[in-house]
């Protein structure tokens, strides 16, 4: 019966041996989950960071082009302080539209590229979430968990890719379904150091 039980469980951060967390903007990792990451890094395990638009839309006083460069030096600057592996920007942004299917497939990249073990992410279930970017990844990050194990994805390509890759894990910040709370009082201040990096 123990063995039954232990099968259907959900996997716990003690199981999780490599992850990837995928923002919508240059700071929403450190927000949602800075003190997870913070934690998972601890264990030695590889922690990758991924940002999807360059967040260059949020100021009235800097311009787009400006904002961006900020943004990613910041995005830079808290994942150093996170310990996470920065992998960069995909580049999304008001003259390069998410287009859901292309962002799916360029995050199906990355996975099959660091093949995590867990992907976490925003959830565009949440209830009250409003932001379109949010809403927009984190319905491509649940899409592409689903399509980076299937190795004739993209099918239109016509071969089969080598790289595919299932991960194990699938998990939310800014959720209201949590099925985990995370203690992060030990490493707290070095989640709030994070955050203030972001100007």
């Amino acid at each position: 019966m123990n063995e039954m039980l232990k099968a259907i469980q959900y996997p716990t951060i003690e199981d999780i041996k490599s992850a990837l967390f995928i923002q919508p903007h240059p700071d929403d990792n450190e927000i949602g989950a800075g003190g997870t990451m913070i934690k998972l890094v601890q264990k030695g395990i590889p922690v990758y960071g991924l940002t999807v638009t360059e967040g260059r839309g949020g100021s009235n006083v800097y311009p787009p082009e400006e904002l961006a460069e900020i943004r990613k030096k910041e995005a830079d600057d808290a994942m150093k302080i996170t310990g996470v592996i920065n992998l960069g920007c995909l580049g999304y942004h008001d003259n390069n539209p998410i287009v859901h299917k292309k962002l799916v497939e360029d995050l199906v990249k990355v996975i099959r590229e660091v093949k995590p073990d867990a992907i976490i992410s925003v959830d565009d279930k949440l209830e009250n979430e409003l932001h379109p970017v949010h809403l927009e990844v984190g319905k491509a990050v649940r899409e592409a968990y689903f399509r980076s194990g299937q190795a004739f994805y993209p099918f239109e390509d016509g071969y089969k890719h080598e790289d595919a890759h299932k991960c194990r894990i699938i998990g939310f910040y800014f959720t209201e379904d949590d099925n985990t709370i995370i203690d992060i009082s030990d490493v707290y201040s070095k989640k709030r150091k994070a955050i203030l990096a972001h100007k």
